[in-house]
């Protein structure tokens, strides 16, 4: 009898050891869709700093005296105060097809005031000459 309790205290000793050495069911990764994402082109659209897709630009190019090209979007120059002094609007420097979020400016200004607040990750001797044709372009 002795002997069985002692067969069976070291079965039931090895037996979670062995349950725990047990290889576990690893399914194969599923491939991901054959088909690979083309890269967002600039003239396509964008993403705004809030995060607001604008679907349908209306850009407007220019060529800079330095040879940089850049687009306004006419579509996104908006009065964004209650008197109508504040004016929005959005630019982007070309360099490729691809879109590069660096690339693109967000301005704010009044057309009457030398306010103008910029957003962008451009140097600002890049944005200047950019601010003076958007200004002229959306304070007719």
């Amino acid at each position: 009898m002795k002997s069985k309790l002692v067969a069976l205290t070291l079965f039931l000793m090895l037996l979670p050891m062995s349950a725990n050495g047990q290889a576990h069911h690893v399914e194969a990764v599923k491939p991901m869709s054959s088909r690979i994402a083309e890269p967002m082109h600039w003239r396509d659209g964008y993403i705004t700093w809030k995060g607001r897709k604008i679907s349908e630009p209306d850009w407007l190019m220019f060529k800079g005296d330095s040879g940089a090209t850049f687009a306004v979007d006419r579509s996104s120059i908006k009065n964004i105060s209650p008197d109508g002094l504040v004016i929005s609007a959005v630019a982007y420097f070309i360099e490729g097809d691809d879109f590069d979020p660096n690339n693109l400016i967000s301005f704010a200004f009044g057309c009457l005031s030398h306010f103008t607040e910029v957003v962008t990750k451009q140097p600002s001797e890049r944005v200047q000459f950019v601010e003076k044709q958007v200004k002229s372009l959306a304070c007719r």
